[in-house]
C-alpha cells in the first residue's frame, strides 16, 4: 500500500531486543526487587526495636510516673462534626498496679467497654471487652486477655440472644430480650516479644513516640481475631502489628484558640483487619484529639461533655458499677456543700 513502511528482514532482526540485552535488565530488575525487600525487612526489624526501646523506658519509670493518683479523660465522639456519643476513659492506682476502664456511648444508648488491669512495670496484666462483634452481624463479643511470665492467653467469645441461635441465625422478634448463648469460644496461647503492647499502655506508647519523634512498631492482640492451629491443633495466639509514627506538629482549635499540637499517627493492621488514626498530643503529654475518616473524638471537660448528653455521668456509673473501679464525680465547693448537707440529714436520721 502505498505510504506504508514494510522494513525488510534484516531491520526486524535488529529492532528485536538481544538474550544478553534480556537476560541484563531481567537481573536488574531482580536486584533491585531483592534491595527493596531488604530496605523493607531492615525498616520492620527497626521499628520493632524501636518499639521495645519505647517500651523499655516506660518501664523503668513506671505507670504511676505518667497517670500519678488516676486520670479521667472525656471525649466527644463526632461525625462530620456533628456529636454522635461519647467516651470516657478511667485509671486509677491499685497496689503495684493500675486499673482502666474504657467506654463509648452512642447517642442512641448502644456501647462496647473495655476493663484492664497493668502492673506498673507492664509485664503483667489482665484485659476484658465486651461489645457488639466486629465480624458476625447481630451479635456480641466477649475478649479476654492475661499477661503473664511472659506470655498471653486470651479468650474469644461469640455471644447471641438465645431467640436467634433457635431460628438459625437469624434477628430475634421484637419484645422480651432473650437471654445470651454462646455460639463460638476459643482460647489460644503465645510468648510474647520484646514489643509486645500490653492491654492499656498504647496511649503511652504514643505519647512517647511523639516526643522521640520517631517510627516505631508493636505486637498486640486485636480483638475477634482467629488464632493459628496447628497440624496437632493446638491454637496460638496470632499477634497483629500496630505501627506508631511521628507525623509533625499542628494547630489544633481546641477552645478560643489553637494549641500547639504533636501528631502520632497509629495503623493498626492483622487478619481482617485495617485501620488508622491520628492522635493529637499537647506540650503536657496530654491526648486533645483522635481523628479518623470523617470521624473524630475531641476532648473535653466533664462540664461540656453533660452539656452535649446530660444524662453522661449517670450512665458511666452503671457500667462501672460492675467492674470496681468506680467513679467519683469532680470535687467542687457546690458537691462539698451539698455533701456536707447530705451528711447532716443522715446524721439526724440516725440520732
Amino acid at each position: 500500500m502505498t505510504g506504508m513502511y514494510t522494513p525488510t528482514y534484516g531491520q526486524e532482526k535488529s529492532q528485536r531486543p538481544k538474550p544478553r540485552v534480556i537476560a541484563g535488565a531481567m537481573l536488574a530488575v531482580l536486584v533491585v526487587s531483592v534491595g527493596i525487600a531488604g530496605w523493607i525487612s531492615h525498616s520492620r526489624q527497626a521499628a520493632g526495636v524501636r518499639g521495645g526501646e519505647v517500651l523499655a523506658e516506660i518501664r523503668a519509670v513506671g505507670l504511676p510516673h505518667f497517670w500519678g493518683e488516676g486520670t479521667r479523660e472525656f471525649f466527644l465522639m463526632r461525625r462530620n462534626g456533628e456529636p454522635v456519643g461519647w467516651r470516657a476513659v478511667l485509671r486509677k492506682p491499685v497496689g503495684d498496679s493500675f486499673r482502666g476502664f474504657d467506654v463509648h456511648v452512642g447517642a442512641e444508648g448502644g456501647f462496647a467497654w473495655e476493663s484492664w488491669t497493668l502492673r506498673n512495670d507492664l509485664r503483667a496484666g489482665t484485659y476484658v471487652a465486651f461489645g457488639p462483634s466486629n465480624t458476625a452481624q447481630d451479635h456480641l463479643a466477649k475478649t479476654e486477655v492475661v499477661l503473664s511470665h511472659g506470655q498471653v492467653t486470651v479468650s474469644e467469645t461469640l455471644l447471641a440472644p438465645s431467640a436467634m441461635v433457635s431460628r438459625g441465625g437469624r434477628s430475634p422478634r421484637t419484645g422480651r430480650p432473650s437471654r445470651l448463648e454462646v455460639v463460638e469460644r476459643y482460647t489460644s496461647r503465645a510468648d510474647v516479644p520484646d514489643n509486645y503492647l500490653p492491654e492499656g499502655s498504647l496511649p503511652l506508647v504514643a505519647r512517647q513516640v511523639g516526643q522521640r519523634k520517631v517510627d516505631a512498631s508493636f505486637k498486640i492482640v486485636i480483638n475477634e481475631t482467629p488464632p493459628l492451629r496447628s497440624a496437632r491443633g493446638d491454637l496460638t495466639t496470632r499477634l497483629s502489628a500496630v505501627r506508631a509514627t511521628f507525623s509533625g506538629n499542628d494547630m489544633l482549635q481546641t477552645g478560643p484558640r489553637p494549641v500547639p499540637t504533636t501528631v502520632v499517627t497509629i495503623v493498626r493492621g492483622g487478619f481482617g483487619h485495617a485501620d488508622a488514626e491520628r492522635t493529637y498530643w499537647s506540650p503536657a503529654g496530654d491526648l486533645q484529639r483522635i481523628a479518623y475518616g470523617r470521624s473524630d473524638m475531641l476532648r473535653v471537660s466533664e462540664q461540656e461533655l453533660v452539656s452535649v448528653f446530660p444524662n453522661a455521668l449517670e450512665e458511666l456509673n452503671t457500667l462501672t458499677g460492675s467492674t470496681d473501679i468506680g467513679y467519683e464525680a469532680e470535687e467542687t465547693e457546690e458537691n462539698a456543700d451539698e455533701d456536707a448537707e447530705d451528711a447532716e440529714e443522715d446524721m439526724e436520721g440516725v440520732i
